[in-house]
């Protein structure tokens, strides 16, 4: 990339090809504050059976439910997971 580019995904996202960035760290971002990064995830977080729920292993979980069900696209659940397991790799190195 030799400029940036912004591409709006939607109303509310957007996108940004920019030059000299070829990975992202989420050093300012807990497990625990990362659903709610996920609007999607909002109406479903509370009815998880555990606190705090990682959404992955856990039963009885909200999210899960609402993946299976189809109410949340596969695609935004790994990104989701990704992102976690990013985060969990970086506190491993600290």
């Amino acid at each position: 990339t030799r400029h940036a580019s912004l591409y709006s995904l939607d109303a509310d996202s957007f996108i940004m090809d920019t030059p000299g960035f070829s990975a992202i760290e989420f050093n300012d971002v807990s497990l625990e504050r990362l659903p709610t990064l996920f609007p999607e995830f909002g109406e479903y977080v509370d009815t998880c059976k555990f606190n705090p729920c990682y959404h992955e292993h856990e039963p009885i979980c909200g999210i899960k439910a609402a993946l299976e069900a189809g109410h949340i696209h596969q695609g935004r659940y790994d990104a989701y997971m990704s992102i976690r397991n990013d985060i969990e790799s970086q506190r491993k190195r600290f």
